[in-house]
C-alpha cells in the first residue's frame, strides 16, 4: 500500500502528461525542475507504474535523437539541454554517458519488457569499454573515455549479461 501510495504521489508531483516525463522537483513548492535527465525513466523501475505511463515515457524520449539516442547512451542530460557538454568537463552530469545510469535503465527496461532498449544501453556500455577500457565516463557520441581510469563502476557491464 505504501508503495502504491509513493507511485501516486510521484505521478502527482513529478510527472508531466504534455511531455511526459518524470521531472525532479525543487522545495519549497515542489517545482519541477524542467530538464530532461536520464531520471525522467527512473520511475519504470517501481513496478506499481503503470504500463501505458511507463510506455508513454519511453516512447516520447528515448529514441529521440536530440534527447537520449547519442550514438552511445545514455547521456546523463539530454543532448538538446543548452548544458548538454559530453566531453571532459569539471560540470561531469551534464552530458557524459555513466556506468551506473546505464545499468540501472537496463535493469529497469528488462523489468518493464523494454528488451531492445535495455539491449541498447548494455551494447552502449559495452562497446565504451572496448573502446576507452574502465573509465569514469564517456563521451556519449565520440566514445572517449574521461575521469578516473580503472574506475570499477564500468565494471556493472558484467551484471547486464
Amino acid at each position: 500500500e505504501r508503495r502504491r501510495r509513493l507511485v501516486k504521489g510521484m505521478v502527482e508531483l513529478m510527472y508531466d502528461a504534455g511531455s511526459a516525463a518524470f521531472y525532479d522537483v525543487q522545495e519549497p513548492g515542489s517545482k519541477q525542475i524542467r530538464v530532461l535527465t536520464p531520471t525522467i525513466f527512473f520511475p519504470l523501475a517501481i513496478e506499481e507504474l503503470d504500463r501505458d505511463l511507463a510506455k508513454r515515457v519511453v516512447d516520447a524520449h528515448f529514441d529521440r535523437e536530440s534527447e537520449f539516442a547519442a550514438p552511445l547512451p545514455m547521456p546523463s542530460v539530454a543532448m538538446r539541454e543548452p548544458a548538454f557538454f559530453g566531453g571532459q568537463t569539471p560540470f561531469i552530469w551534464r552530458g557524459p554517458t555513466w556506468a551506473p545510469t546505464n545499468w540501472f535503465l537496463y535493469h529497469a527496461l528488462k523489468k518493464r519488457g523494454f528488451d531492445s532498449h535495455a539491449e541498447r544501453l548494455r551494447r552502449s556500455l559495452s562497446a565504451l569499454v572496448e573502446k576507452s577500457g574502465f573509465r569514469e565516463y564517456y563521451d556519449p557520441v565520440s566514445g572517449e573515455g574521461h575521469g578516473a581510469r580503472q574506475f570499477t563502476w564500468s565494471g556493472l557491464l558484467v551484471d547486464m549479461h
